[in-house]
Protein backbone atom coordinates (compact mmCIF):
# COMPACT_ATOMS: atom_id res chain seq x y z
CA UNK A 1 0.00 0.00 0.00
CA UNK A 2 1.06 3.32 -0.85
CA UNK A 3 1.82 5.86 1.40
CA UNK A 4 -0.98 8.19 0.48
CA UNK A 5 -3.97 5.45 1.37
CA UNK A 6 -1.44 5.09 4.59
CA UNK A 7 -2.18 8.84 5.43
CA UNK A 8 -5.71 9.38 4.67
CA UNK A 9 -6.40 5.77 6.63
CA UNK A 10 -4.49 7.36 9.69
CA UNK A 11 -6.57 10.79 9.23
CA UNK A 12 -10.10 9.34 9.02
CA UNK A 13 -8.80 6.21 11.95
CA UNK A 14 -7.74 9.92 14.34
CA UNK A 15 -10.76 11.93 13.49
CA UNK A 16 -13.39 8.79 14.38
CA UNK A 17 -11.28 8.36 17.26
CA UNK A 18 -11.74 11.40 18.54
CA UNK A 19 -15.17 11.63 17.85
CA UNK A 20 -15.63 8.38 19.39
CA UNK A 21 -13.97 9.50 22.95
CA UNK A 22 -15.80 12.48 23.05
CA UNK A 23 -19.32 10.82 23.09
CA UNK A 24 -18.18 8.81 25.04
CA UNK A 25 -16.98 11.40 27.46
CA UNK A 26 -20.16 12.90 27.33
CA UNK A 27 -21.97 9.76 27.52
CA UNK A 28 -20.32 8.87 30.91
CA UNK A 29 -20.14 12.29 32.35
CA UNK A 30 -23.53 12.85 31.82
CA UNK A 31 -24.50 9.10 33.32
CA UNK A 32 -22.47 10.37 36.53
CA UNK A 33 -23.97 13.58 37.00
CA UNK A 34 -27.24 12.15 36.48
CA UNK A 35 -26.82 9.68 38.99
CA UNK A 36 -24.77 11.76 41.46
CA UNK A 37 -27.61 14.35 41.61
CA UNK A 38 -30.46 11.15 42.25
CA UNK A 39 -28.21 10.31 44.99
CA UNK A 40 -27.85 13.90 46.48
CA UNK A 41 -31.64 13.96 45.93
CA UNK A 42 -32.76 10.30 47.85
CA UNK A 43 -30.18 11.34 50.46
CA UNK A 44 -31.45 14.89 51.00
CA UNK A 45 -34.98 12.95 51.20
CA UNK A 46 -33.67 10.33 53.74
CA UNK A 47 -31.75 12.72 55.95
CA UNK A 48 -35.61 14.98 56.67
CA UNK A 49 -36.51 12.13 58.85
CA UNK A 50 -34.14 12.90 61.17
CA UNK A 51 -35.23 16.86 61.32
CA UNK A 52 -38.31 15.57 62.78
CA UNK A 53 -38.41 14.58 66.07
CA UNK A 54 -41.64 13.25 66.57
CA UNK A 55 -40.86 10.36 64.31
CA UNK A 56 -37.31 9.69 66.36
CA UNK A 57 -37.86 10.84 69.64
CA UNK A 58 -34.39 9.67 70.80
CA UNK A 59 -31.12 7.94 69.79
CA UNK A 60 -32.39 4.19 71.11
CA UNK A 61 -35.00 4.23 68.28
CA UNK A 62 -34.33 0.78 66.62
CA UNK A 63 -33.93 2.78 63.37
CA UNK A 64 -30.87 4.23 64.30
CA UNK A 65 -29.86 1.18 66.88
CA UNK A 66 -31.07 -1.89 64.89
CA UNK A 67 -31.12 -0.46 61.48
CA UNK A 68 -34.75 -1.56 61.21
CA UNK A 69 -37.89 0.54 61.48
CA UNK A 70 -41.40 1.98 60.42
CA UNK A 71 -40.85 4.03 57.31
CA UNK A 72 -43.83 5.61 56.08
CA UNK A 73 -46.23 3.36 57.21
CA UNK A 74 -43.25 0.52 55.87
CA UNK A 75 -41.22 -2.03 57.60
CA UNK A 76 -37.70 -0.29 55.93
CA UNK A 77 -34.08 -1.07 56.89
CA UNK A 78 -32.22 1.85 57.24
CA UNK A 79 -30.14 2.16 54.11
CA UNK A 80 -26.99 4.95 55.40
CA UNK A 81 -24.49 4.36 57.50
CA UNK A 82 -24.63 6.60 60.78
CA UNK A 83 -22.33 8.04 63.85
CA UNK A 84 -23.50 9.58 66.88
CA UNK A 85 -21.71 11.76 69.67
CA UNK A 86 -23.57 13.45 72.61
CA UNK A 87 -23.02 16.90 73.66
CA UNK A 88 -19.76 15.99 74.83
CA UNK A 89 -18.69 14.40 71.52
CA UNK A 90 -18.74 11.73 73.33
CA UNK A 91 -19.05 8.54 70.83
CA UNK A 92 -22.55 7.24 70.78
CA UNK A 93 -23.12 4.57 67.59
CA UNK A 94 -20.26 3.77 64.67
CA UNK A 95 -21.26 2.53 61.86
CA UNK A 96 -17.43 2.97 60.60
CA UNK A 97 -14.42 0.81 61.80
CA UNK A 98 -11.31 2.76 62.96
CA UNK A 99 -12.39 6.35 62.61
CA UNK A 100 -9.27 8.57 62.62
CA UNK A 101 -9.25 11.70 64.97
CA UNK A 102 -8.87 14.07 61.87
CA UNK A 103 -12.01 12.59 60.14
CA UNK A 104 -14.35 13.45 63.61
CA UNK A 105 -12.62 17.02 63.47
CA UNK A 106 -13.33 16.97 59.60
CA UNK A 107 -17.06 16.09 60.26
CA UNK A 108 -17.86 18.60 63.50
CA UNK A 109 -16.47 21.58 61.09
CA UNK A 110 -20.23 20.52 58.73
CA UNK A 111 -22.60 23.14 59.16
CA UNK A 112 -25.80 22.06 60.43
CA UNK A 113 -28.09 20.34 57.90
CA UNK A 114 -26.00 20.65 55.37
CA UNK A 115 -24.90 17.92 52.96
CA UNK A 116 -21.36 18.06 51.09
CA UNK A 117 -19.00 15.23 50.07
CA UNK A 118 -15.88 14.49 52.60
CA UNK A 119 -13.32 11.45 52.01
CA UNK A 120 -12.62 9.06 54.84
CA UNK A 121 -10.84 6.10 55.13
CA UNK A 122 -10.03 6.63 50.91
CA UNK A 123 -13.65 6.40 50.51
CA UNK A 124 -15.32 9.73 49.22
CA UNK A 125 -19.16 9.79 51.40
CA UNK A 126 -22.09 11.85 51.16
CA UNK A 127 -22.36 13.47 55.02
CA UNK A 128 -25.44 15.12 56.55
CA UNK A 129 -25.26 16.40 60.21
CA UNK A 130 -28.31 17.09 62.28
CA UNK A 131 -29.37 17.24 66.25
CA UNK A 132 -31.69 15.05 68.10
CA UNK A 133 -31.80 14.95 71.74
CA UNK A 134 -29.22 16.19 72.62
CA UNK A 135 -27.19 14.17 70.44
CA UNK A 136 -25.33 15.09 67.00
CA UNK A 137 -26.08 12.82 64.08
CA UNK A 138 -24.20 12.00 61.20
CA UNK A 139 -25.69 10.21 57.99
CA UNK A 140 -23.18 8.87 55.34
CA UNK A 141 -23.40 7.55 52.13
CA UNK A 142 -20.70 6.56 50.45
CA UNK A 143 -20.33 7.38 47.20
CA UNK A 144 -17.14 5.62 45.93
CA UNK A 145 -19.16 2.81 44.24
CA UNK A 146 -20.50 5.30 42.03
CA UNK A 147 -17.16 6.72 41.24
CA UNK A 148 -15.78 3.70 40.64
CA UNK A 149 -18.29 2.26 38.29
CA UNK A 150 -17.72 5.23 35.97
CA UNK A 151 -14.10 5.29 36.57
CA UNK A 152 -14.42 1.69 35.14
CA UNK A 153 -16.51 2.34 32.21
CA UNK A 154 -13.69 5.36 31.38
CA UNK A 155 -11.07 2.94 31.63
CA UNK A 156 -13.44 0.55 29.27
CA UNK A 157 -14.13 2.82 27.22
CA UNK A 158 -10.79 4.20 26.70
CA UNK A 159 -9.38 0.23 25.95
CA UNK A 160 -12.80 -0.16 23.76
CA UNK A 161 -11.88 3.32 21.82
CA UNK A 162 -8.13 1.93 20.96
CA UNK A 163 -9.23 -1.20 19.94
CA UNK A 164 -11.68 0.75 17.75
CA UNK A 165 -8.92 2.82 16.71
CA UNK A 166 -6.82 -0.15 14.97
CA UNK A 167 -10.07 -1.70 13.91
CA UNK A 168 -11.38 1.60 12.45
CA UNK A 169 -7.44 2.17 10.69
CA UNK A 170 -7.58 -1.64 9.38
CA UNK A 171 -11.26 -0.65 7.58
CA UNK A 172 -9.98 2.51 6.77
CA UNK A 173 -6.86 1.53 4.67
CA UNK A 174 -8.94 -0.99 3.55
CA UNK A 175 -11.28 1.69 1.84
CA UNK A 176 -8.56 3.72 1.37
CA UNK A 177 -6.98 1.09 -1.03
CA UNK A 178 -10.98 0.48 -2.92
CA UNK A 179 -10.81 4.53 -2.96
CA UNK A 180 -7.78 5.63 -4.50
CA UNK A 181 -6.84 2.55 -6.42
CA UNK A 182 -9.25 3.18 -8.77
CA UNK A 183 -7.80 7.04 -9.25
CA UNK A 184 -4.29 5.45 -9.50
CA UNK A 185 -5.42 3.10 -12.25
CA UNK A 186 -7.27 6.23 -13.80
CA UNK A 187 -4.30 8.42 -13.42
CA UNK A 188 -1.84 5.59 -15.26
CA UNK A 189 -4.79 5.46 -17.93
CA UNK A 190 -4.76 9.08 -18.67
CA UNK A 191 -0.82 9.41 -18.57
CA UNK A 192 -0.18 6.70 -20.91
CA UNK A 193 -3.54 7.86 -22.89
CA UNK A 194 -1.34 11.55 -23.32
CA UNK A 195 1.74 9.75 -24.40
CA UNK A 196 -0.07 7.55 -26.68
CA UNK A 197 -2.34 10.60 -28.23
CA UNK A 198 0.78 12.59 -28.43
CA UNK A 199 2.90 9.65 -30.22
CA UNK A 200 0.18 9.15 -32.88
CA UNK A 201 -0.07 13.14 -33.97
CA UNK A 202 3.97 13.34 -33.80
CA UNK A 203 4.38 10.39 -36.27
CA UNK A 204 2.87 12.27 -39.40
CA UNK A 205 3.55 15.74 -38.23
CA UNK A 206 7.13 13.93 -38.93
CA UNK A 207 6.16 12.39 -42.20
CA UNK A 208 4.61 15.82 -43.07
CA UNK A 209 7.89 17.87 -42.20
CA UNK A 210 10.10 15.05 -43.95
CA UNK A 211 7.53 15.92 -46.72
CA UNK A 212 7.89 19.65 -46.82
CA UNK A 213 11.72 19.54 -46.81
CA UNK A 214 11.70 16.91 -49.39
CA UNK A 215 9.65 19.11 -51.79
CA UNK A 216 12.31 22.28 -51.56
CA UNK A 217 14.89 19.87 -52.50
CA UNK A 218 12.80 18.06 -55.27
CA UNK A 219 8.87 19.41 -56.25
CA UNK A 220 7.18 16.05 -56.60
CA UNK A 221 3.56 15.26 -56.03
CA UNK A 222 4.16 11.61 -54.79
CA UNK A 223 5.40 13.99 -51.20
CA UNK A 224 1.90 15.94 -51.67
CA UNK A 225 -0.17 12.97 -51.69
CA UNK A 226 1.78 12.11 -48.33
CA UNK A 227 1.22 14.78 -46.61
CA UNK A 228 -2.40 14.76 -47.38
CA UNK A 229 -2.72 10.80 -46.51
CA UNK A 230 -1.09 11.96 -43.25
CA UNK A 231 -3.35 15.04 -42.60
CA UNK A 232 -6.48 12.50 -43.57
CA UNK A 233 -5.20 10.05 -41.05
CA UNK A 234 -4.39 13.00 -38.13
CA UNK A 235 -8.34 13.84 -38.60
CA UNK A 236 -9.32 10.58 -38.23
CA UNK A 237 -7.63 10.30 -35.03
CA UNK A 238 -9.01 14.16 -33.80
CA UNK A 239 -12.18 12.92 -34.94
CA UNK A 240 -12.44 9.47 -32.88
CA UNK A 241 -11.03 10.98 -30.08
CA UNK A 242 -13.48 13.76 -29.70
CA UNK A 243 -16.59 11.13 -30.80
CA UNK A 244 -14.85 8.82 -27.22
CA UNK A 245 -15.20 11.64 -25.36
CA UNK A 246 -18.72 12.87 -26.38
CA UNK A 247 -20.09 9.98 -28.51
CA UNK A 248 -23.94 10.74 -27.94
CA UNK A 249 -23.63 14.19 -29.52
CA UNK A 250 -25.73 14.77 -32.35
CA UNK A 251 -26.68 11.10 -32.61
CA UNK A 252 -30.34 10.33 -33.85
CA UNK A 253 -32.18 7.58 -33.64
CA UNK A 254 -34.22 6.05 -36.32
CA UNK A 255 -35.43 3.05 -37.87
CA UNK A 256 -32.72 1.12 -39.70
CA UNK A 257 -33.03 -1.95 -42.04
CA UNK A 258 -30.41 -3.79 -40.50
CA UNK A 259 -29.88 -6.31 -43.73
CA UNK A 260 -30.26 -3.53 -46.49
CA UNK A 261 -27.83 -1.29 -44.57
CA UNK A 262 -25.51 -4.30 -43.70
CA UNK A 263 -25.50 -5.52 -47.61
CA UNK A 264 -24.59 -1.97 -48.65
CA UNK A 265 -21.64 -2.20 -46.25
CA UNK A 266 -20.34 -5.39 -47.29
CA UNK A 267 -20.85 -4.52 -51.28
CA UNK A 268 -18.22 -1.99 -50.40
CA UNK A 269 -15.23 -4.44 -49.75
CA UNK A 270 -15.80 -6.77 -51.73
CA UNK A 271 -15.19 -8.70 -54.72
CA UNK A 272 -11.65 -7.34 -52.87
CA UNK A 273 -12.05 -9.17 -50.11
CA UNK A 274 -13.89 -12.27 -49.84
CA UNK A 275 -16.79 -11.92 -47.19
CA UNK A 276 -19.26 -14.95 -46.53
CA UNK A 277 -22.22 -13.37 -45.55
CA UNK A 278 -25.84 -15.23 -44.24
CA UNK A 279 -28.82 -13.73 -42.78
CA UNK A 280 -31.52 -15.91 -41.52
CA UNK A 281 -34.15 -12.75 -42.07
CA UNK A 282 -35.21 -10.68 -45.02
CA UNK A 283 -36.08 -8.00 -42.87
CA UNK A 284 -34.37 -6.67 -39.18
CA UNK A 285 -35.58 -3.16 -38.63
CA UNK A 286 -33.94 -1.44 -35.46
CA UNK A 287 -34.10 2.22 -33.73
CA UNK A 288 -30.57 3.43 -33.57
CA UNK A 289 -28.49 6.17 -35.61
CA UNK A 290 -27.76 4.75 -38.83
CA UNK A 291 -23.90 6.23 -39.10
CA UNK A 292 -23.10 4.87 -35.73
CA UNK A 293 -24.10 1.22 -37.11
CA UNK A 294 -22.53 1.86 -40.12
CA UNK A 295 -19.32 3.12 -38.27
CA UNK A 296 -19.60 -0.48 -35.80
CA UNK A 297 -19.55 -2.72 -39.37
CA UNK A 298 -16.82 -1.27 -41.59
CA UNK A 299 -14.54 -0.68 -38.05
CA UNK A 300 -15.22 -4.83 -37.95
CA UNK A 301 -14.96 -5.21 -41.33
CA UNK A 302 -11.47 -3.47 -41.87
CA UNK A 303 -10.35 -5.22 -38.39
CA UNK A 304 -11.17 -8.25 -39.87
CA UNK A 305 -9.37 -7.48 -43.13
CA UNK A 306 -6.15 -6.18 -41.48
CA UNK A 307 -5.27 -8.84 -38.63
CA UNK A 308 -7.09 -12.35 -41.03
CA UNK A 309 -4.92 -14.97 -41.39
CA UNK A 310 -6.10 -17.98 -44.18
CA UNK A 311 -9.87 -18.23 -44.66
CA UNK A 312 -12.44 -15.92 -45.74
CA UNK A 313 -14.60 -13.73 -43.04
CA UNK A 314 -17.70 -14.86 -41.74
CA UNK A 315 -20.49 -11.87 -41.34
CA UNK A 316 -23.74 -13.90 -39.28
CA UNK A 317 -26.94 -11.92 -39.00
CA UNK A 318 -29.68 -12.76 -36.92
CA UNK A 319 -32.77 -10.98 -35.82
CA UNK A 320 -30.80 -11.17 -32.05
CA UNK A 321 -27.76 -9.86 -33.58
CA UNK A 322 -24.53 -9.75 -35.49
CA UNK A 323 -21.19 -12.47 -35.56
CA UNK A 324 -18.28 -11.32 -37.27
CA UNK A 325 -15.63 -14.03 -37.29
CA UNK A 326 -11.97 -14.41 -39.17
CA UNK A 327 -8.51 -16.59 -38.36
CA UNK A 328 -6.04 -15.43 -37.27
CA UNK A 329 -2.39 -16.09 -36.68
CA UNK A 330 -2.30 -17.30 -32.96
CA UNK A 331 -4.56 -17.71 -29.92
CA UNK A 332 -4.75 -14.50 -28.08
CA UNK A 333 -4.71 -14.59 -24.43
CA UNK A 334 -7.29 -13.45 -21.50
CA UNK A 335 -4.66 -10.27 -20.71
CA UNK A 336 -4.86 -9.37 -24.89
CA UNK A 337 -8.19 -9.95 -24.97
CA UNK A 338 -9.17 -7.54 -22.01
CA UNK A 339 -7.07 -4.49 -23.65
CA UNK A 340 -8.93 -4.83 -27.11
CA UNK A 341 -11.60 -2.38 -26.30
CA UNK A 342 -8.71 0.38 -24.67
CA UNK A 343 -7.77 3.74 -26.53
CA UNK A 344 -4.73 3.44 -28.97
CA UNK A 345 -4.14 -0.64 -27.64
CA UNK A 346 -2.82 -2.96 -30.95
CA UNK A 347 -2.63 -6.53 -30.72
CA UNK A 348 1.30 -7.61 -30.98
CA UNK A 349 0.71 -9.53 -34.03
CA UNK A 350 -0.16 -6.32 -35.36
CA UNK A 351 2.51 -3.83 -34.53
CA UNK A 352 3.76 -3.28 -37.68
CA UNK A 353 0.65 -2.33 -39.47
CA UNK A 354 -1.44 0.48 -40.19
CA UNK A 355 -3.96 1.64 -37.63
CA UNK A 356 -4.25 3.51 -34.37
CA UNK A 357 -5.84 1.16 -32.18
CA UNK A 358 -8.84 3.25 -32.24
CA UNK A 359 -11.33 0.98 -33.64
CA UNK A 360 -12.71 -1.81 -31.07
CA UNK A 361 -12.53 1.29 -28.82
CA UNK A 362 -15.30 3.14 -30.95
CA UNK A 363 -17.32 0.30 -31.46
CA UNK A 364 -17.45 -0.86 -27.79
CA UNK A 365 -18.56 2.43 -27.23
CA UNK A 366 -21.21 2.57 -29.91
CA UNK A 367 -22.40 -0.64 -28.78
CA UNK A 368 -22.69 0.55 -24.99
CA UNK A 369 -24.13 3.97 -25.87
CA UNK A 370 -27.13 2.18 -28.19
CA UNK A 371 -27.85 -0.18 -25.65
CA UNK A 372 -26.54 -3.05 -27.02
CA UNK A 373 -23.54 -5.59 -26.00
CA UNK A 374 -20.99 -7.28 -27.05
CA UNK A 375 -18.57 -9.71 -26.83
CA UNK A 376 -14.99 -10.61 -28.16
CA UNK A 377 -13.01 -14.37 -28.17
CA UNK A 378 -9.84 -14.65 -29.52
CA UNK A 379 -9.02 -18.74 -28.64
CA UNK A 380 -8.41 -21.46 -31.50
CA UNK A 381 -7.31 -19.12 -33.77
CA UNK A 382 -10.60 -17.90 -34.34
CA UNK A 383 -11.17 -14.03 -33.91
CA UNK A 384 -14.87 -13.83 -33.38
CA UNK A 385 -17.11 -10.50 -32.18
CA UNK A 386 -20.42 -10.51 -31.12
CA UNK A 387 -22.73 -7.77 -31.17
CA UNK A 388 -26.71 -8.76 -29.72
CA UNK A 389 -29.06 -6.29 -30.26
Amino acid sequence: MGNDEKKLALKIAVASFIIFITILTLIISASYIYQRNGEYREFQSENQILENRESIPDITHPLLLNMTGDLWGKKHRWPRDIIIFDDDKKLVKNDFIDLREEDILVLFRLENTKNMDIEIMGHTYLVGRSYMKNSTVFIFHDLTPLRDFHLTLIAIALIGSLLALIIIYLLARYLARLTIEPIREQSRELEAYSHNVAHELRTPLSVMRSNLELLKIKPESRFIDSTNEEITGMERIIDSLLFLAKPDQGMTKTDINIITKTEEIILKYTPENAIKYTSDKKDIHKKGSEELYTRILCNLIENAIKYKSGWNISIDLSKSGIRISNQIAHTMSDDELSHLTKVFYQWDSSRNSTGYGLGLALVAKIVEISGWTMSIDGRNQEFIVNISF
